[in-house]
């Protein structure tokens, strides 16, 4: 109560003292009402049925009006005969109505004073009681075909509607619009409400990720052109050349792969193959990348070295509403069990005067060609000292090589945010327990939760992620996972708020749209919570629980689910810069080559600077004066640009950034070419891409099987309308050979002007 009168002993009460007891309650509790639990006007009750087939019983009810309560609660109900209001030919809508009046009732004969000096007291009949009733009446709508229901003045409210025809009553409608509901139902709903958004709420929030890359994705059309135009050109190419039956040896490069196209080990040989027959590097340092500052703000570093924009962390759950509990040492699969883990694929920038494009790299974009497909990867990718697996010929490359030529500017990433080309493997002695789901929307997943509700003294647990392959769990393809002791694992029981059942493991992003698999193999007694199918279809679980079954096959059990949550990762800032270790080299940089495993989403962006007279300039095709000063020392800078949603990550472990300077002597040697028969006749075919003879010079020669050096008795040179520079070099032997070395000797007078092989033809007659 707000206010509240006072009584003291020997003090006089007036009427007003007592009135004032109920008045100071009632407008307490109308406070309550309009502040609390509703400040419009609802009812409750009122439940309308029919007694007769033109009349209805209004049941007892509350109506609340602007936070005062009105009420009625006649014993039986309240009756409204709404034969009057009944149409003649067509339908009508009767409107049931409450509204607010008070009301002085119980009449009593009380004794007034009516004469102080001789007491005297006359009976009076007087209201003993101050009323708020609510008032029910029945207001009847316009007689139609289609009827519509009647307009009620702002100050009823609607309880009920009544349709009616000429006969009578045809049914009732409650107004459930205007219902007040009790406050244990609301909090329920927001219950489930709440139980909703934590669902919801993530895929939502990434919805500006996930267009923005498809709208990537879609723009790779481009690459199509590119295979029918190459196509066409190699078409074009056959017809031209038309090689006879004369003819007993031919071959072809694009100087694609240096194992098959040089021979790097001859005496004298100075080129690099990279797309192309190249000037070699006159100076070159190489290192990995490192932070100019250990302790940057706004970005993480994992132990595993994977650097990315600093991020909270947000709870999704996979699973909930336990119902059971599983052991997970309790089958009779306990077997030796082989993961592959599979390695984040990589992303590379190159650029500098040296990258200009070849014809040549245009055979990279066409699909599987014989060795081509891997060593395209391999030759893009791969660092010192590593083996890629060999996928076999004719395969399509699943991890999606994307490539983009500009001139002084060339990245390749993959699609495949982890590829099988370097994988590792681990065996497991384990029961395997794995529940899959579909995930919606990209995401970084920084922790994993099993609902581990009871674990034994000694023992370990394997948790992690993997892909599915046509809906079953596919533990060759394991994306993350961790090995925990039992005293690591945190039960359900023993979390806190502060320490919540959760496993870290270094971030791993998962694909929007995709199914993925959480496991978990162990052969020690943890158990874990389980929900029953029907649980887990009303929160919209999206997989399947699978155990493992002896000889590596799974058996799917619908009935019940593994209880799972993990943790993704929610980015506050869009954009971060990220400052690393200046580039250096003595005598000046030309050119930029940087490597390294990452991972960036469609909708994200990773953006390479470096710092020229203290402005920061990014490696693009806007800028290709670049490094035209030949600096010595370049600070570099990464812009990391994502959402709240995803960003890119790099791994600077392992990482290869290089910087280089272009030679202007250029010697090539191809591998020997054995021939089945003598030749006489060799005439070459090569395809020049940035070739200027004021500039320039090409020599080319033969190394018969003896070891004798020819030159040439003819070339030609033919300009194509690409701006490729054909020469067709023609040698007729002093003597005969059973086989050859092409050989190519080439200069250029500037570092910044250099030209290329793109391609070389060779017939033998």
């Amino acid at each position: 109560m707000e206010q509240r009168p006072i009584f003291r002993d020997r003090q006089e009460v007036t009427p007003d003292d007592l009135n004032n007891i109920s008045r100071f309650g009632q407008e307490s509790d109308d406070h309550i009402a309009m502040d609390a639990i509703e400040p419009g006007r609802r009812f409750v009750g009122f439940a309308v049925t029919q007694s007769t087939a033109t009349s209805v019983k209004v049941a007892a009810g509350r109506l609340w009006f602007d936070g005062k309560r009105f009420f009625r609660d006649e014993p039986g109900g309240v009756p409204l005969d709404l034969n009057g209001l009944r149409p003649n030919l067509q339908r009508k809508i009767v409107a049931v109505v409450a509204w607010p009046e008070e009301i002085e009732t119980d009449v009593e004969q009380r004794q007034f004073l009516t004469d102080a000096e001789t007491l005297t007291y006359e009976p009076q009949p007087v209201a003993m009681e101050r009323r708020r009733q609510a008032r029910l009446e029945a207001v009847g709508g316009a007689e139609a075909v289609s009827p519509q229901a009647p307009v009620i003045d702002a100050s009823a409210v609607i309880v009920a509607l009544v349709e009616m025809d000429p006969a009578g009553i045809v049914s009732i409608s409650r107004n459930v619009s205007r219902e007040l509901r009790p406050l244990s139902q609301v909090a329920d709903q927001v219950e489930d409400l709440v139980a909703s958004d934590q669902e919801i709420r993530p895929q939502v929030s990434t919805l500006k990720s996930d267009l923005a890359r498809i709208a990537s994705q879609l723009s790779d059309g481009g690459d199509k052109e590119l295979l029918l135009s190459t196509t066409a050109d190699v078409a074009l190419l056959k017809a031209r050349l038309d090689v006879p039956s004369t003819y007993v040896g031919y071959r072809g490069t694009q100087f694609l792969d240096p194992a098959t196209s040089v021979d790097a080990a001859f005496a004298g040989y100075a080129a690099r193959v990279d797309e192309g027959l190249r000037f070699p590097f006159a100076a070159q340092h190489e290192g990995e990348l490192a932070l100019l500052n250990p302790n940057a703000p706004g970005v993480v570093k994992s132990a595993g070295g994977l650097l990315m924009p600093a991020y909270t962390e947000i709870e999704r759950r996979i699973t909930k509403g336990q119902s059971g509990i599983l052991s997970l040492a309790e089958y009779s699969n306990l077997e030796n069990r082989a993961l592959v883990r599979l390695s984040m694929s990589r992303d590379r920038i190159r650029y500098g005067a040296d990258f200009e494009v070849s014809t040549g790299s245009a055979w990279w974009a066409q699909g599987a060609y014989g060795d081509r497909l891997n060593a395209g990867v391999r030759n893009t990718f791969s660092r010192a000292g590593e083996v890629f697996q060999v996928f076999d010929t004719g395969r399509v490359d699943s991890e999606g090589h994307k490539i983009l030529r500009l001139s002084k500017l060339w990245i390749d990433s993959t699609s495949a945010p982890y590829w099988s080309r370097l994988p590792t493997e681990e065996n497991l002695l384990g029961y395997a327990h794995v529940e899959t789901f579909l995930n919606s929307q990209d995401a970084w997943i920084t922790a994993l939760g099993p609902h581990i509700t009871a674990k034994p003294a000694a023992g370990t647990l394997t948790i992690g992620i993997c892909e599915t392959d046509r809906g079953q769990p596919d533990l060759s393809r394991v994306l993350a996972m961790v090995t925990l002791n039992a005293n690591q694992v945190l039960t359900i029981g023993e979390q806190t708020a502060q320490f919540p059942a959760k496993f870290p493991i270094e971030p791993t992003f998962l694909e929007g749209g995709k199914r993925y698999g959480y496991f978990l193999v162990t052969q020690h007694a943890f158990q874990i919570g389980v929900a029953d199918a029907q649980g887990a279809a009303t929160q919209g679980a999206t997989g399947t629980y699978f155990y493992g079954m002896n000889g590596g096959t799974w058996f799917a059990e619908p009935s019940v689910h593994l209880i799972w949550r993990d943790w993704r990762a929610a980015f506050p800032k869009a954009t971060v810069d990220v400052d690393f270790a200046p580039l250096q080299l003595a005598g000046g940089i030309q050119g930029i080559d940087i490597l390294s495993d990452a991972i960036v989403p469609g909708s994200t962006d990773l953006v390479w600077s470096v710092q020229i007279g203290g402005f920061w300039r990014k490696l693009g095709e806007t800028d290709p004066g670049l490094l035209a000063a030949l600096n010595a020392l370049l600070p570099l800078r990464a812009t990391f640009v994502g959402t709240p949603d995803v960003a890119p990550a790099l791994r600077l472990t392992g990482s290869r950034v290089r910087v280089s300077r272009m030679a202007k002597i250029l010697k090539g040697v191809t591998p020997s070419k054995a021939l089945p028969a003598n030749a006489n006749t060799i005439t070459q075919i090569w395809r020049l891409r940035g070739f200027d003879p004021a500039h320039h010079t090409f020599t080319p020669t033969v190394r018969r099987a003896d070891g004798v050096i020819e030159t040439a008795d003819t070339v030609t040179t033919v300009a194509q309308s690409d701006g490729v520079v054909e020469k067709r070099a023609t040698f007729n032997l002093a003597a005969a050979t059973n086989a050859y070395r092409s050989i190519l000797d080439g200069t250029t007078d500037s570092e910044f002007s250099n030209w290329s092989v793109a391609e070389l033809v060779e017939i033998a007659q």
